[in-house]
C-alpha cells in the first residue's frame, strides 16, 4: 500500500512540473499550492517588508529554519531547471509554511495579492 501512495505523489509532482512548463511555454499563468519542496534551490528570498532573507543559493530545507512566521516570503527558485516564483505563507493552523508556485510577475502582483487569491 505504501508504494501506491509514493507512486501517486511522484506522479502528481511530475504532472505539476509538466503543467508549469507547458503553461509557461504557451504564455499562460498559474498559481499552484505546492508541497514537499525541501530539495529545490532557492536563489533569492525576500520578506514582505522588502528585507532580503537570502541572496545566495540554498536549498529550501536549509532556508526554512530562518524564515519568519509573521511575514510572507517571496522567493525565486529553480524547478526542473527553470526559475520560478515561490511564496511561503505561515499557516498557524497547520504550524508550517505552505507554498504557492506562480509565474505571475512580482512587479505587477505582490506576494500579498497572490496569497489572497
Amino acid at each position: 500500500m505504501n508504494w501506491k501512495i509514493s507512486y501517486y505523489q511522484v506522479t502528481v509532482a511530475t504532472i505539476q512540473v509538466q503543467l508549469i512548463n507547458e503553461t509557461d511555454d504557451h504564455g499562460g499563468y498559474y498559481i499552484l499550492r505546492a508541497m514537499r519542496l525541501s530539495r529545490i534551490a532557492v536563489h533569492r528570498a525576500t520578506r514582505e517588508d522588502g528585507k532580503v532573507v537570502s541572496k545566495r543559493t540554498k536549498s529550501l530545507s536549509d532556508l526554512l529554519k530562518s524564515l519568519p512566521k509573521r511575514q510572507l516570503i517571496d522567493m525565486v527558485v529553480e524547478i526542473d531547471a527553470r526559475e520560478t516564483r515561490l511564496i511561503a505563507i505561515w499557516s498557524p493552523k497547520e504550524k508550517r509554511h505552505t507554498f504557492l508556485v506562480t509565474n505571475l510577475n512580482a512587479e505587477q502582483f505582490s506576494a500579498t495579492q497572490i496569497s489572497q487569491l
